[in-house]
């Protein structure tokens, strides 16, 4: 699941989960023209929205159903910001140093309470903060067992 899924999770089902992580995005306000952009792409198929994609994404993101991404994209931009201002469960927020959405974590950081936790990767960028679990693993997995026992701190 994606990081914006993931925060409307922690934003609207955070009563249903003992902790929720999410990684490559940050909370704040919904860009809701870009969900709109997206599913406007994906009206007509994958072709208009490949075209956006970086050629070495491309062959992973031809084997979606662009219905659904379409419909998701179309969810994402009615729901409400993702501001993680007053989440129930435990959230943790990881991005690569180098994703876009770093700096808006950091933005965030003094407008969330301490029930959501920040971590960043330096040298990682988005994609890489998925496919290198050797780097983040380390600091989610312990996040996840302390939650569970409500030892957060």
């Amino acid at each position: 699941m994606g990081g914006m899924l993931g925060l409307a999770v922690a934003t609207l089902g955070g009563d249903r989960f003992k902790s929720v992580v999410v990684g490559g995005a940050a909370p704040g306000p919904n860009p809701k023209d870009r969900y709109t952009q997206l599913a406007g792409l994906l009206e007509n198929g994958l072709d208009g929205y490949l075209e956006t994609v970086p050629r070495e994404l491309r062959f992973g993101v031809r084997n979606n159903d662009p219905e659904a991404l379409r419909a998701t994209a179309l969810a994402t931009a009615a729901d409400p910001d993702f501001s993680l201002e007053a989440p129930i469960a435990p959230v943790l927020v990881y991005n690569g140093g180098d994703d876009p959405a770093a700096a808006r974590a950091k933005a965030m950081q003094e407008k969330t309470p301490p029930i959501v936790f920040y971590h960043e990767f330096p040298g990682l960028d988005h994609r890489m903060g998925f496919q290198r679990s050797d780097v983040v693993l380390p600091t989610v997995l312990p996040f996840l067992s302390k939650a569970s026992r409500g030892a957060l701190d």
